[in-house]
């Protein structure tokens, strides 16, 4: 993306209504994915990170259910422990225990033949995937905030 491209859709982005910043997620997504794909998650900006894992968050509870993030990335707690960082930098303790009480061991061997995770993990699924539905408005703002704090180096990405 070029740099007037890039910097016309941050400045659209920061301009938009909170309800409709979704229609932005895909372009700060492929372009993160592009450039830090090949990446070691410590050379990863935190905000880059955190834009990624929140909006992933986010996606999964919408389409399938939060449970199947956290079961993915059981796999990969370097990221939920980044994640958890960056929220706790950001000050934002609600979205920190909530996050949070999503992890569990999914990745246990116990589980990986038939899947049988126990109740109460999916349960506290589902009212994380409640807390993201009636938090969204909440979590786009963090999400713009994320990406705006941090325009200059975003604009840095560009071609």
């Amino acid at each position: 993306m070029t740099f007037d491209a890039l910097n016309d859709l941050l400045i659209s982005y920061e301009q938009t209504k909170i309800e409709m910043l979704f229609d932005f997620d895909i372009y700060f997504n492929e372009l993160f994915h592009s450039y830090f794909n090949e990446y070691d998650i410590e050379n990863i900006p935190m905000y880059v990170l955190g834009f990624m894992e929140i909006d992933n968050w986010q996606g999964m509870a919408q389409r399938c259910g939060v449970w199947q993030y956290y079961e993915s990335r059981s796999y990969e707690p370097k990221k939920l422990e980044a994640v958890i960082n960056l929220l706790e930098n950001q000050g934002e303790e609600e979205f920190v225990n909530v996050f949070a009480s999503g992890i569990h061991d999914y990745a246990n061997s116990e589980y990986e033949e038939n899947f049988n995770y126990p109740v109460e993990w999916l349960e506290q699924s589902n009212s994380i995937d409640n807390w993201i539905y009636e938090n969204e408005r909440k979590i786009y703002q963090l999400k713009r905030k994320l990406i705006i704090s941090n325009k200059d180096e975003i604009l840095k990405l560009s071609e």
